[in-house]
């Protein structure tokens, strides 16, 4: 039977307790996975293997914390897990892959269990760029609901309008420019680009832009006016190349 060391992997504001195998694999035991993802422990292996199908298996490994074995799922089935609940609808998975965008399990399970030597500076990082996540999804209804309330033949216009203000705002330049500059792959997102400071930014505006758009000022001068408020100069956005 495996023997699995236990270390808590930060997940930006979140953490998970995540195994390393003596193998040198990682694993996440399945009471964990009920914790993530909300299942009922007394029929979490039946409905794991209905989910990942015929050929998963789950293994057993005995931890630091605990003699007795404990079941688990290898790191890759957790993501093919995670992927399928995400396809089902599944609250939990979902908010957790909106956490994960633009990152890695394999690199966070890295920097928990010491693999890395930049994982402090690439936790700083995830942990602003999940802060622009969690502000932008107080910012973007705000936004409909002043659409909804001042009604508007072109509703797009005042979210592309908004965020080309803050963008042009904090950066000097339009966010086709910017996704321009720093090469950005089409179907990515622009932020998983920026820089620590970038990010922080962002956040700030964001949060300070969102009562005034409840309180009734249009997007895009609320965006401008959080900015004016903040009295920031257009700054590079981008990571420095090594």
């Amino acid at each position: 039977m495996l023997t699995a060391i236990v270390s808590p992997v930060p997940i930006g504001n979140r953490s998970i307790e995540g195994l390393l195998l003596q193998d040198g694999t990682y694993a996440i035991a399945v009471p964990q996975i009920c914790s993530i993802f909300s299942f009922a422990k007394e029929h979490a292996s039946r409905d794991l293997k209905a989910i990942l199908g015929k050929g998963f298996s789950l293994s057993k490994a005995r931890t630091t914390l605990n003699s007795q074995p404990v079941n688990c799922v290898t790191l890759k089935d957790f993501e093919i897990l995670t992927f399928e609940l995400v396809l089902r609808g599944n609250s939990p998975a979902i908010a957790f892959t909106r956490d994960l965008l633009g990152f890695s399990l394999q690199v966070l399970f890295d920097d928990a269990f010491d693999k890395e030597s930049t994982k402090e500076s690439r936790q700083l990082w995830f942990k602003n760029r999940q802060s622009t996540k969690d502000s932008f999804w107080f910012l973007a209804p705000q936004i409909q609901a002043w659409i909804e309330r001042n009604g508007s033949s072109h509703p797009q216009h005042h979210y592309i309008a908004a965020f080309k203000a803050m963008s042009v705002g904090l950066f000097g330049k339009t966010p086709k420019e910017i996704r321009f500059e720093l090469g950005t792959p089409k179907g990515d997102l622009i932020r998983d680009h920026f820089n620590d400071e970038a990010l922080i930014r962002v956040d700030g505006v964001q949060r300070l832009a969102t009562p005034l758009i409840r309180a009734d000022m249009r997007p895009e001068t609320a965006v401008k006016t959080a900015i004016a408020q903040f009295t920031y100069e257009p700054m590079r956005y981008g990571h420095d190349k090594a």
